[in-house]
């Protein structure tokens, strides 16, 4: 406690000391220059281990690339003071010991957050390669043995890691590119997606999780695929070995290597990790089916093909499995396993994550950042004699004081270790590792599954002296004095100590195995419970066209209104409510169950049929809200087109693209929305505010109330994704028109001061010819479009529900129709509710309309954030 109180106590006195200048950076202390770069470095590796989430924010990227300025050129200035200097205590040269251990830890520091770091890990340049040499150089100067041990030391490490990081990321580079291509020719192969496999129990569901490196390939010729030879079937982890591991057995009765010393076979059903109670929300399962489907996903980044994708049973996987509410009304389940699987597509992207894990876990990552720890924690123990305080001169005269040595050392000794330790963290606590320990455990249980066959015909006397001579060896044979005692009994005495070491091997091998589970039950259990890496907080962002107007016209004057720049859209984050995914995933439900009950009927099964009749279903958003067929809503089918109101379409067709689309309904549904509003007597709620209930009027809008929350939510998200340019237009056009839109609606809207207001005047004048000879605009179609709505529908249950429909089938066309490089770079931000959809549909054989060119291409508005 003393020592303590004595070191705050002399704080005052070191920051003092490291801001007062001395000759050789005519500045500040050579101290503080030592310490900033190491602190910057620091914050830096900590910044880039946050992942790329904030990556494509405008305001903090900037701040991010002005970090890694200051870090690089703050470590170049500070080793240029680290020359070996004339000490003034001594009459002989020597070089100054603390200037050889800064050095040396600075650039250890720089490196390794350079090549550590893992997300945008950045290529170590030549002027990096030769400060290790010039750090190295320092040390072959004459320094004390107890200091160059623990320097040569961290010096070797360091070296070593930037040889193996170069050796190990080209291999793994190519070992993912190959497992790209591998995982596609796999899928190719029937039997992979049976026709009666089962979504209930995974049954037939053989996609790769883990173990397919481990496998012999062979090339098919002359087709040139890669075929996937079980070799090693212990090894090989499919989705449906992790709902199904003790069916994997080998004597097929399912009987596995029990938990319990006594070796009683147990099912998998009652399994201590993955058992129906244990793990009853398939929380332990679920992250290996999304690393399966990660696999399968990622190959649309490539333009690579997905075979799968005309099987029914990879449909039946996402309707039946994957959006299966029985027990999760709240859909929670769907997006667990979507944020994982986009997790790992981010990583993939952005991070080193998949190169790291490509050959399993980073044994050797980790071994190295320990002997840097140990290395330094010694270097720490041994800087403890060197006198703190000492003036040291350079060649040029120039007076270098240090006045708290150690103390300065120790804390970039501190930062060193706090860098490595935090390195481990992230690669250790990620969901790769979860993956891995959920199949490692899998392993051990099938390999016990087969330990325990084998000795199991010992015991049950089928055929104990064929597998005697097979798997054990024979005693010894009998010398001449024993020949002549009695055979039968010197038979027996050799039959039961050979019994009595066969049990206790046996034995041995149950606790050994036994604890091994035990320990990796643990750690999986620690494991889940700390690592939220990639979770989704389900919120939505939300921008309404007309509340932006409102917002810009209030108070001001008419001036220069035009344009309107979409920085003036005011957003906000909302809660995804349970009334909104209800409505979009039995959208999704009702569109699969149409390709596959269509798809039965069918002959021709062919990938481009299957994939263009999809996309017929998914263009059928319109017919599927507004048809006019009695009874129930018609599912969707791309042979015929569904009856719509002719005044709608042609309003609807009329509109060029995307954009025009999701503006004018825009506008169509927040008229909608004012006119409810009014007669609800909301007159103080504005277009974003969603009442917490039915509006407090259970006698007329109980009915209403989950329609309307799904339609005006996705109405303003959908304004959001042409902010942000994630549809399938171009990014540019979407933001020219998006602009423009906003002036008109600014124009229109024009002495305008509440929303009856607002209401009235777009109302009364859609129908008014236009002076100018542009044409109707946007703005005018959307209130056309709602004159349209209000007067067929009447504006009260049937009207949101067809708007709920109609915005639901939207959004997934439109999810489904933005190409995949556009999902990718929107993978760096906080996550989008159409990047999920994005994925579900790809995995249900939706590929969406007009994507079979142009994947990989970008808008100019997103290479900003590439």
């Amino acid at each position: 406690m003393a020592s303590l109180l004595e070191f705050f106590r002399s704080l005052p006195g070191v920051i003092r000391a490291l801001f007062q200048p001395d000759d050789t950076t005519r500045a500040l202390s050579v101290e503080l220059w030592a310490v900033v770069p190491a602190v910057l470095v620091l914050i830096q590796f900590g910044v880039s281990s946050m992942g790329p989430r904030f990556a494509i924010s405008p305001q903090i990227n900037p701040g991010i690339e002005l970090l890694r300025i200051l870090s690089y050129y703050s470590v170049s200035y500070t080793l240029g003071l680290m020359k070996p200097s004339v000490s003034k205590q001594s009459s002989e040269s020597t070089a100054n010991d603390f200037f050889q251990i800064w050095a040396v830890l600075i650039v250890t520091m720089q490196d390794s957050a350079r090549i550590g770091r893992p997300y945008r890990p950045k290529e170590m340049t030549l002027i990096d390669l030769l400060a290790s040499l010039w750090s190295a150089n320092q040390l072959r100067s004459q320094t004390e043995l107890y200091l160059k041990v623990p320097l040569w030391a961290i010096w070797c490490i360091h070296a070593w890691r930037i040889i193996w990081y170069y050796i190990s990321s080209n291999a793994a580079a190519g070992a993912n590119d190959d497992n790209m291509k591998l995982v596609s020719d796999y899928m190719a192969q029937s039997g992979h997606t049976d026709d009666d496999a089962s979504a209930d129990t995974m049954t037939g569901y053989k996609y790769l999780v883990v173990g397919e490196d481990r496998q012999e390939k062979k090339i098919d010729k002359p087709r040139f695929r890669l075929q996937l030879e079980e070799t090693r079937p212990q090894e090989l982890i499919t989705v449906d070995k992790v709902w199904n591991w003790s069916r994997h057995s080998p004597d097929g009765g399912g009987a596995c290597a029990s938990d319990s010393p006594d070796g009683g076979g147990v099912h998998s059903d009652d399994d201590v990790l993955l058992g129906r109670h244990t793990d009853s929300d398939n929380r332990f399962k679920d992250v290996c089916l999304s690393f399966a489907l990660y696999k399968l996903l990622r190959r649309r980044f490539f333009g690579i093909s997905m075979p799968e994708a005309k099987d029914q049973a990879s449909r039946r996987l996402v309707s039946d499995a994957i959006l299966d509410n029985t027990n999760d009304p709240n859909y929670d389940r769907v997006f667990r396993l979507t944020e994982v699987e986009l997790s790992f597509l981010q990583d993939f992207s952005y991070s080193k994550h998949a190169v790291v894990f490509a050959r399993g876990f980073p044994y050797h990552r980790q071994l190295l950042s320990s002997c840097m720890i140990a290395a330094a924690l010694y270097l720490a123990y041994a800087v403890r004699n060197i006198p703190s305080t000492m003036m040291a001169q350079d060649e040029d005269g120039r007076v270098a004081r240090i006045t708290h040595g150690v103390l300065i050392t120790h804390f970039l000794i501190f930062i060193v270790v706090f860098r490595e330790l935090l390195e481990i963290w992230v690669y250790v606590m990620s969901q790769w590792s979860k993956v891995l320990v959920v199949c490692h455990y899998i392993r051990i249980k099938l390999k016990g599954s087969v330990q325990n066959f084998k000795v199991t015909p010992l015991a049950s006397g089928e055929g104990s002296e064929d597998h005697v001579q097979d798997h054990n060896p024979e005693p010894a044979p009998l010398d001449s004095r024993e020949r002549g005692q009695d055979r039968p009994q010197g038979c027996a005495s050799r039959l039961q100590r050979w019994i009595a070491e066969k049990v206790e091997r046996i034995m041995l091998r149950i606790i050994v195995s036994g604890l091994h589970r035990w320990i990796v039950v643990k750690v999986a259990r620690i494991m889940f419970r700390f690592i939220h890496r990639g979770e989704w907080d389900q919120k939505i962002e939300q921008h309404n066209l007309l509340m932006a107007v409102r917002v810009k016209t209030r108070n001001i004057s008419y001036k220069n209104e035009y344009p309107c720049p979409k920085k003036n859209l005011l957003g906000r984050y909302v809660k995804l409510q349970s009334e909104v995914k209800t409505r979009i995933f039995d959208s999704l439900k009702a569109l699969i169950i149409s390709a596959s009950t269509s798809g039965q009927e069918e002959n021709d099964s062919s990938e481009s049929y299957i994939q263009s009749t999809n996309n017929g279903r998914l263009m059928s958003y319109l017919g599927v809200a507004f048809t006019d067929s009695e009874g129930s809503l018609p599912v969707p089918d791309s042979r015929r087109k569904l009856p719509v109101p002719p005044l709608i379409e042609i309003l609807h067709d009329n509109l060029d693209g995307d954009t025009h689309k999701i503006l004018a309904w825009h506008v169509a549904t927040s008229l909608c929305q004012i006119r409810l509003l009014e007669e609800a007597g909301r007159h103080q709620d504005d277009l974003y505010t969603l009442p917490t209930s039915s509006f407090g009027d259970p006698g007329g809008f109980a009915a209403l109330w989950p329609d309307y929350t799904a339609a005006a939510t996705l109405s303003n998200y959908c304004v959001h994704l042409v902010t942000v340019a994630l549809i399938p237009d171009n990014g540019l056009v979407a933001s020219k028109v998006l602009d423009a839109v906003g002036g008109e609606a600014r124009v229109a809207l024009r002495g305008c001061r509440t929303w009856k207001q607002t209401h009235d005047r777009l109302m009364a004048n859609a129908w008014v010819p236009d002076r100018t000879p542009d044409g109707t605009t946007i703005v005018k179609s959307g209130a056309q479009l709602a004159v349209e709505l209000l007067t067929r529908y009447g504006g009260r249950d049937e009207l949101w529900r067809r708007l709920s429909k109609f915005w639901t089938g939207y959004l997934l066309y439109l999810s489904a129709s933005t190409r995949a490089s556009k999902h990718q770079i929107h993978l760096q931000g906080r996550g989008e509710l159409t990047t999920h959809l994005w994925a579900l549909l790809s995995h249900a054989g939706f590929l969406g309309v007009n994507t079979e060119h142009g994947q990989l291409l970008l808008d100019p508005v997103d290479q900003t954030f590439a």
